[in-house]
């Protein structure tokens, strides 16, 4: 994946291993690095017990390999309950998904 702030985490894709498309939901990994900051959540082991994940599962979605799930989301959401889910994340939409 393309380093930089355009890059979009990538899911596998059914057919394949090669095959990606982009995530649907990315996690908006620095405000969610300021909330835990903030709680006293220093390192993602801290992050992931916080909104009750394991580690690895953190990991994956800060690196973009999976997009959050909804156990993942509801943890996000629960622990962090004064803020609301269109500011923690962001859902990107296919042109053809979107109506008019």
């Amino acid at each position: 994946m393309a380093t930089g702030t355009d890059a979009k985490p990538q899911v596998r894709g059914t057919l394949g291993p090669t095959l990606t498309k982009p995530a649907p939901i990315r996690m908006r990994l620095d405000l969610f690095d300021r909330i835990a900051g903030d709680r006293g959540w220093r390192n993602d082991t801290d992050k992931a017990k916080g909104i009750g994940v394991d580690p690895s599962v953190l990991g994956r979605v800060r690196r973009g390999e999976v997009a959050p799930g909804v156990r993942f989301i509801a943890g996000v959401l629960t622990a962090m309950p004064n803020w609301p889910f269109n500011e923690l994340f962001v859902v990107d939409m296919a042109a053809d998904e979107v109506s008019e």
